[in-house]
């Protein structure tokens, strides 16, 4: 996949790293300058501009795939009230979104979604998270961004996320988040609902 082939209003997802921490944020791509070079608007809630600054970041393209196209250490800048990316090889590498681990939860959670008050927490991932009811949202769209939050092993935890996959199973909707702000205590919560009393580990 080329950089150049990606269409306009196209979203896509900046990976963000800095030290052991990870932010997800949404894009769309709003019109290209050159073959590795962008104008970009970023979803997300504030007004104030973001310093990318000291920070790694990749670009994935294909939210709904199993497995989306990455640009390694892309860079974004703020110029003249416009936000640009550049990716330095015109060609992305594609990734098997598989291969990372789901830990199965089956909490009920609250979500910010007012046709969707309450859902069971399906499964968490370090990069996303599924929500089940039996009841389908047909308010709730692809690209839709989601806040939930859940207690369990004496953790509260905060997900965010946008939704990248629906689909019914036996009478339960399943819907599908990639996650874009992290709780702090994810990690070590996963951790335990890893060991075999807390929870089964599941491929993706």
């Amino acid at each position: 996949m080329n950089f150049i082939e990606i269409e306009p209003k196209t979203p896509l997802m900046l990976h963000i790293y800095k030290e052991s921490k990870q932010l997800n944020i949404q894009i769309q791509l709003e019109r290209h300058l050159d073959d590795t070079t962008a104008v970009v608007t970023l979803n997300y809630q504030g007004n104030q501009v973001l310093n990318f600054n000291g920070v790694t970041i990749d670009l994935e393209y294909g939210l709904q795939q199993a497995a989306p196209y990455m640009w390694k250490n892309v860079r974004v800048i703020y110029h003249r009230g416009y936000y640009i990316l550049k990716v330095f090889a015109p060609d992305g590498i594609k990734t098997n979104r598989r291969d990372s681990f789901r830990v199965s939860i089956g909490v009920s959670g609250r979500t910010d979604n007012p046709d969707l008050s309450s859902a069971t927490v399906r499964d968490i991932s370090h990069s996303g998270f599924a929500l089940a009811s039996k009841k389908q949202v047909e308010s709730l769209s692809l690209g839709d961004n989601i806040v939930v939050t859940f207690d369990d092993i004496t953790f509260h935890i905060r997900l965010e996320g946008v939704l990248v996959r629906t689909e019914e199973r036996d009478g339960i909707f399943i819907y599908g988040f990639k996650s874009t702000v992290f709780s702090p205590h994810l990690p070590q919560y996963l951790a335990l609902k890893q060991r075999p009393a807390g929870g089964r580990v599941l491929k993706r």
